[in-house]
């Protein structure tokens, strides 16, 4: 399992500047800073193939927050890092959350994709 500091809202790691949309100043010191850790919690060559990620969300208060603004963000990090060749290989994810523990974070799980014979995702002993 990789552990990632939470990462700022979708809103925040993005800003748009002359029509163009661009990885905020929050955005690149938030990559400055989960990639390095990330990428020291994983030894071997990045997956290259279809994969499950489960993300446990351990929220930093109790603000109402939407699992999806996390993505983009999380999955741009294991790329970066050099867990996954590309997010393009995330074929299923799913997003847990937990209450605020006085430790805000991400715990993500990457399991390699298991299909059926009629192409049905397998997880855990049963189809999804």
């Amino acid at each position: 399992m990789i552990q990632l500091p939470y990462p700022p809202s979708i809103n925040r790691m993005y800003r748009t500047w002359r029509g163009r949309m661009l990885l905020s100043k929050e955005g690149r010191e938030y990559y400055a800073f989960a990639v390095p850790i990330a990428a020291t919690q994983f030894n071997g060559e990045p997956y290259k193939r279809e994969v499950y990620v489960i993300i446990h969300m351990h929220l930093p208060d109790n603000r109402r927050r939407d699992t999806d603004n996390i993505l983009k963000c999380t999955f741009d990090t294991l790329k970066r890092a050099r867990i996954i060749e590309d997010d393009h290989w995330i074929w299923h994810h799913e997003v847990i959350k937990y209450k605020p523990d006085g430790n805000p974070r991400l715990m993500i799980e990457i399991r390699d994709d298991e299909r059926t014979e009629d192409g049905r995702l397998v997880d855990g002993g049963y189809q999804v």
